[in-house]
This record gives C-alpha cells, sequence and structure tokens, in this order.
C-alpha cells in the first residue's frame, strides 16, 4: 500500500507500508500525476475564467477515457490550445483541427477538438452575458455562492446530498 505526505513548501514524498520491499514505478508515476491535482486543485474555488476555461477543456478531452490519460498530456493541452485563452481557441479553424489532428501532445480524436472549438465560442458568449464564466457557475449554487465544507473527520460527511 502506498500513501503520500506533502508539508507545505515540500517535494512529495512516497512511502510503501508494507514489506515487500518491491518497487512499483508505474503506479508511482501515476499517483505522482493525481497528488498534484489532490494537493494543489481538488476543492479549491475557482473564481478565475482561464482556468475554468482549462477545467472545461480538460473534462472534455476526458470523456471516455481515463483521467490520468489527460493529466499526462496537460502540457500538450496548453500548448495546443493557446494557453487556454478562450479567445484565441474560438477563433480556430479547420486547418486548426488538420494541424491539432497530427499533433501528439493532445487526444488525437476530430470530435473532441471541434467540441473544444465549439465551447470556446459558447464560453466567450455565456462571459459576455453574464460578466464572466464564474458568474454563470454562481446561477447555480443556493443563493449564488459556494458551498464550503469544513470536514474535519470522515464521519462528519453526510451520507446523502440534500
Amino acid at each position: 500500500m502506498y500513501f503520500c505526505r506533502r508539508n507545505k513548501g515540500e517535494q512529495i514524498k512516497f512511502k510503501r507500508d508494507d514489506n515487500e520491499g518491491k518497487s512499483n514505478i508505474v503506479f508511482l508515476a501515476a499517483f505522482a500525476a493525481y497528488a498534484f491535482i489532490v494537493f494543489d486543485e481538488w476543492g479549491k474555488l475557482v473564481t478565475d475564467d482561464k482556468t475554468l476555461f482549462e477545467f472545461l477543456v480538460l473534462e472534455s478531452a476526458q470523456a471516455g477515457l481515463s483521467w490520468i490519460t489527460i493529466l499526462r498530456k496537460r502540457e500538450g493541452y496548453r500548448r495546443a490550445f493557446c494557453n487556454f485563452d478562450a479567445g484565441q481557441v474560438a477563433n480556430m479553424t479547420d486547418e486548426d483541427v488538420e494541424r491539432l489532428m497530427l499533433f501528439d501532445g493532445i487526444v488525437r480524436n476530430r470530435l473532441k477538438i471541434k467540441a473544444t472549438i465549439t465551447n470556446a465560442r459558447l464560453f466567450l458568449d455565456i462571459q459576455k452575458e453574464f460578466g464572466s464564466f464564474y458568474n454563470y457557475t454562481l446561477s447555480f449554487f443556493p443563493n449564488r455562492q459556494p458551498i464550503t465544507n469544513t470536514v474535519r473527520s470522515l464521519s462528519e460527511i453526510p451520507v446523502s446530498s440534500p
């Protein structure tokens, strides 16, 4: 069994709690990619539209695939889709789609690439209508306020949502 510990400002450390004495590099590499997301991104409030667009692109790319596949290609997506600048992505053309179909830094699925461009255009429409994509997301929360949990132990987590 593997676990990881990270103190503020430290690199991630891995330790085995069994006595097998074997290493599992593939598992550790996958776990390291997940650990970055878990410690630095999951459960954190995101209000920045550029970051929200990045997450939209990555989540859309992940459909039907494992999350680790997309995490490993995250920098490729950043390069392919103009550092997640929705305005630039919205202006991409069929020639750009063809170029991206040859780029191995992303999942080369024509429908997903075209969906990213379409989503960028819709993202800009939403920004125009609501002032920001973040403002749009607030419309789905009770009283337009994000839900913030302050759980200290697993026993405090409800078994169902209200």
